[in-house]
Order: C-alpha cells, then structure tokens, then sequence
C-alpha cells in the first residue's frame, strides 16, 4: 500500500501579526503566543514533530520555549521578518529580507534553517527563485486559492508533482509543499486549517477533510497562536465587523477539531512527518 503523509505546522506569529490588524497599525499586549504552548502540548500527546514557521522578531520573546521545542524534536523554520506581504517587496527588498531574518534565527538558536512559508501564503515565481538561490531546501507557499488576499501565483511549472500538493524540481531537488484544498459546495475551499477552517461550519467541513483524508495520502495542517489561544482578544474599535468576527469565533472549539482531523489520520493508516522529511524520502 502506498504511504501515506501529514504535516502538522504552525506560523509563529503574535496577535499583532494578524492582517486586519496590520492594515490599521493597530497595537497590543495581548501575544496569543499561549495558542503555541496549547498546540505543542497536542503534538506531543500523539508523538508529532511540528514545524514551526516562526517570524524573527517573536524569537526574542519566547527563546528559551523555542530551544526546548526544538530538543523535543519539532523543527524550527523561517516565515520572515515581518508579517507583511511578500507581493508587496519588490525582489531585491525580500532577498535582504530573507538572508537577515534566516541568518538572526539560527544564530539565537542554533538551527539550520531549510525551508520557508510566506506570511499569507504571498508569493510568485520570481521569489521562490530567490528562495533557491539562498540555498533554502523547499517552500511551503503554494495556495490554489484565489479569493485569498494577496496571494501569488506559484506555478511549479518545472516541478513534478510526487503527493498531491508536494513538488520536486527536475533542476535543483527544490521541493514546493502546497497547502491543501477541496470541493466545498462545487467550489474549491482551503482544508489545511488556519482561519479559514476555523471559521467554516465544522458539520459540514468535517465530512469534507474526513473524506479527503480517505481518498488521499498527503494532508497538511497549519494554524496561528491566534486560532486556540486562551488569552481575551482586546475589542478594536477601528476593524469591520468581518475582521473583529475573524478574531474571536471559534477559538474554544478549534483546538477539539484539530484532534479529530488527527485521530482520523491515524485510523487511516497515515505517517506524522516534517517538510523536511519528505524532502529526504522523495
């Protein structure tokens, strides 16, 4: 029988890092970083190594807790220096960026950084090049989905395709990891977690991840701090209803959801690995 594959992540970023709340500038001393704690004590119950796409300024604020994921075997990778888009760099401003903000977390951590998501899923053709041409192994930044904000078109056009939604260049073994999608009522929908599962009618995505997972041997998990924190969201004045909406609904729950998809997993004979497993098995 052919193995099947699941990746359980995580962008390291603050509340501060959401969007909607760096659209306004908006500021607090609420974290949301206890969503990390919450989330590594879950991988830890089932014995998954996590990877960790963490942004470099949260390094200094939760070090210690990052050396001790890292020794329990989760794996430490780039998501940038700031949350703001990569489509909105022009190349050579994210090129500095990615050699800075690789270069700092490695040093504070001792790691080898191999792989990179972009904040937002944002990125292009042209700056996965780069991402290659910085000696980054993979990139985990591919969403077929175009009702997301700011997300660019990675076309792995030299790429074959080994899982469903994982890629290996012919050229160089750079590998492309694509978040995953759906049929969701005839359109294609986001199943890979973060806000858009968070928010979704758990009765009717249930049904829909449970039957990819049958159907499929490569699945893909992601969350922020923000989707299972327990800390008290502060209220916004300035945000829409939307984004005040996307800040708060169905945290309490969302951790359950998270278990559920993985103890479906595990009746369906799947293997807990890393991106950067895969990039030694295939």
């Amino acid at each position: 029988m052919r193995p099947k594959y699941a990746v359980f992540t995580i962008d390291v970023e603050t509340l501060c890092d959401a969007e909607c709340l760096m659209r306004y500038n908006l500021d607090s001393d609420v974290t949301a970083l206890d969503g990390l704690d919450r989330y590594i004590d879950l991988m830890d119950k089932y014995n998954i190594k996590a990877t960790l796409f963490v942004l470099s300024p949260v390094v200094p604020i939760i070090k210690d807790k990052l050396k001790r994921y890292i020794q329990n075997g989760h794996r430490i990778e780039l998501h940038g220096s700031s949350h703001k888009s990569p489509m909105l760099l022009t190349d050579e401003e994210f090129r500095k960026e990615m050699i800075e903000s690789k270069e700092m977390i490695e040093r504070e951590l001792g790691v080898t950084i191999k792989g990179y998501r972009a904040p937002l899923f944002s990125l292009d053709d042209k700056k996965l090049k780069i991402l290659e041409e910085l000696g980054f192994k993979y990139d985990a930044s591919k969403l077929d989905y175009t009702h997301a904000r700011n997300v660019g078109t990675i076309t792995v056009e030299y790429f074959k395709q080994f899982l469903r939604g994982a890629y290996k260049s012919a050229q160089n073994n750079f590998y492309e990891f694509s978040a995953i999608t759906s049929s969701f009522f005839g359109k294609i929908f986001p199943i890979s977690g973060g806000g858009y599962l968070r928010l979704a009618p758990w009765q009717y995505m249930k049904p829909i991840i449970e039957n990819y997972i049958k159907a499929n041997d490569y699945y893909v998990f992601y969350l922020h701090p923000l989707d299972i924190t327990e800390e008290k969201i502060p209220h916004f004045n300035k945000l829409k209803m939307y984004d005040r909406y996307y800040l708060t609904a169905g945290i309490k729950s969302y951790l359950q959801k998270v278990e559920q998809i993985i103890i479906c997993l595990i009746q369906n004979h799947y293997n807990f690995v890393t991106f950067n497993d895969l990039t030694h098995i295939y």
